[in-house]
């Protein structure tokens, strides 16, 4: 959330600067530097709600598995006494055959 109020501070500091020197720029550049900046805060805002929903789905998982309980991962049974997880690719590895399995397809 610190990251979108960020961006959002960023996003009125540029169009205060566009606003501000409106004079040096002629009509059709000003235009383009607008839509520029609303089309980047647009995109920003988007991929931040996704960011948000895909790292609030991985905390529940995380909690899940923590807590040691069964997930079923597309047939397979996933718990903390059978599986490692690595942090950095959001993988479960199989203790015995080190299969890896990708956390998002867990329930």
């Amino acid at each position: 959330m610190i990251r979108f109020a960020i961006f959002l501070i960023l996003f009125f500091v540029l169009i205060g600067v566009c606003v501000y020197y409106k004079n040096y720029f002629n009509s059709k550049l000003y235009i383009a530097v607008i839509s520029l900046i609303v089309a980047t805060f647009v995109v920003g805002f988007i991929y931040t709600s996704l960011d948000n929903s895909s790292g609030v789905l991985k905390q529940d998982i995380l909690n899940i598995y923590k807590s040691g309980k069964e997930l079923d991962c597309n047939g397979v049974k996933v718990s903390n006494k059978t599986h490692g997880f690595d942090n950095g690719t959001s993988v479960f590895i199989d203790n015995k055959n080190y299969q890896k399995i990708d956390m998002f397809i867990c329930k």
